[in-house]
């Protein structure tokens, strides 16, 4: 059996100036850092 990964992440208020929710640049790189078999992204 396989050990699996998982990122879990709230990226609450992650707004851009027009206040539209958008997922930052630097959130996309820190995932495809990680290598997470799973990835749950959180936003209020």
């Amino acid at each position: 059996m396989s050990d699996i990964s998982f990122l879990e992440w709230n990226i609450n208020q992650a707004t851009n100036r027009s206040g539209n929710n958008i997922i930052p640049d630097f959130v996309f790189d820190e995932i495809k850092e990680t290598s997470a078999d799973l990835v749950v992204l959180a936003i209020n």
